[in-house]
């Protein structure tokens, strides 16, 4: 059929044509308020009366934790978590291997111009050199440990990492920079008051911490630990009265209830279809039923279908 005799023949349907859009029209507004999806069927608040009939438990849930719950038990872990300290043994070797060195050289590079102050650290050296260097030794095998902002108690468990076997200890089980100066120091005055300055500016840079904070594996652990906070405590078991009809919404209440709403809702998302599929159904089920209709009035009502407006 020519083109200009289809648009002459559409011309001609007026009638038909207002009777297919209000049926497209019904069809698309009956589809656009169909629910797509369900939802908790009871409202409440916290602090409200409960105005619904006696409610129990429809399946067994998880109590979940409030927001405040959940965030105060991560505030704890990351308190209390251990800190992960690394053993450098790469330091001993060094400070042991250079010590002799450094001190002559140190000592050369002193303004020797007072005499007795030469003599006085020239015994200190031979000394420094029978006692020092085995103590030396001592305190970097047990550790010196870096300084830091906020320091571990005393008593709190640290994880040291020493040829990548882990070891619980205290912050108290190592040595700080300068409790080994002050030892150091008694080893060669009997006292932690250093009597020669130019010697304790020596010690203190050639003092090097040989444990460090390892930030990387602490903050490994503290995400470890707050993954396994439960989200949930305790149960309610299917069929268990969860609130009467009158009764006051306490927290606990609402927290129980709210479960409830979010656990039902994840159902409802682990068996939804996709969406469109939803509207497609919709609007087979809705044509089909508006057909069915147009059928009947068409064979049996016929004045009811021809006239447009009692159609509508």
């Amino acid at each position: 059929m020519p083109v200009k005799n289809i648009f002459y023949y559409l011309s001609n349907q007026h009638n038909l044509i207002v009777k297919l859009m209000i049926f497209s029209i019904s069809v698309g507004l009956i589809v656009y308020f169909l629910p797509k999806e369900g939802r908790f069927r009871f409202e409440f608040s916290q602090g409200k009366v409960w105005k619904h009939e006696d409610f129990k438990a429809p399946f067994s849930f998880a109590i979940q934790k409030s927001e405040e719950e959940l965030l105060q038990e991560t505030q704890q872990v990351e308190q209390n978590s251990r800190k992960y300290f690394r053993f450098e043994n790469q330091v001993i070797y060094e400070k042991q291997r250079d010590f002799q060195f450094d001190l002559d050289s140190f000592l050369l590079s002193i303004n020797e111009s007072d005499p007795q102050a030469t003599a006085i650290r020239a015994g200190l050296r031979n000394k420094i050199l029978q006692v020092l260097p085995d103590r030396i030794l001592q305190y970097y095998d047990q550790g010196i440990i870096q300084n830091l902002v906020d320091k571990p108690l005393p008593n709190q468990l640290l994880i040291e990492r020493r040829n990548e076997v882990l070891t619980e200890k205290s912050y108290a089980d190592f040595f700080t920079k300068d409790q080994v100066l002050d030892l150091i120091s008694v080893q060669l005055y009997g006292t932690p008051n250093w009597k020669d300055h130019e010697f304790k500016l020596f010690f203190e840079r050639f003092i090097t911490p040989n444990v460090f904070y390892d930030d990387a594996r602490t903050a490994a652990s503290v995400q470890q630990a707050i993954t396994a906070i439960a989200p949930a405590r305790g149960m309610v078991a299917d069929g268990d009265l969860i609130i009467r009809k009158g009764e006051m919404i306490t927290p606990e209440k609402f927290r129980i209830l709210s479960s409830l709403k979010n656990e039902y809702q994840a159902q409802l998302g682990a068996l939804r279809v996709a969406r469109e599929w939803i509207i497609i159904g919709q609007l087979l089920i809705v044509t089909l039923l508006l057909g069915m209709l147009l059928v009947f009035l068409i064979l049996l009502r016929k004045d009811l279908f021809e006239d447009s407006i009692k159609l509508s």
